[in-house]
């Protein structure tokens, strides 16, 4: 899997689609829709440290070299997100 297909995967794993995903990084949309098309195959560092920042179970070996597991303990950024769901609001009064 090329280093495009490995972010589009990642996206795909948010369960966001290209602009959101950008969005959630706080980067120009059209820096990650050059990445996934292949025409810009390398992202910047700071791209890449906002990915890890922003969505931490990602592999960072597995994205950035294409060995071993997409998530560090199984866990996808949307597993992350359903867990977070549960935790109940400490402002409820119940």
């Amino acid at each position: 899997m090329e280093l495009h297909e490995r972010i589009r995967y990642v996206i795909a794993s948010t369960g966001m689609n290209p602009s959101s995903f950008a969005e959630s990084l706080f980067v120009d949309r059209m820096v990650i829709h050059h990445y996934i098309s292949g025409r810009k195959n390398k992202p910047r560092f700071d791209v890449l440290a906002q990915i890890f920042k922003t969505y931490p179970t990602i592999s960072a070996r597995w994205l950035i070299l294409g060995e071993g597991q997409p998530f560090i303990n199984g866990r996808s950024p949307i597993d992350m997100k359903y867990d977070i769901d549960k935790i109940p609001d400490l402002n409820d009064d119940e």
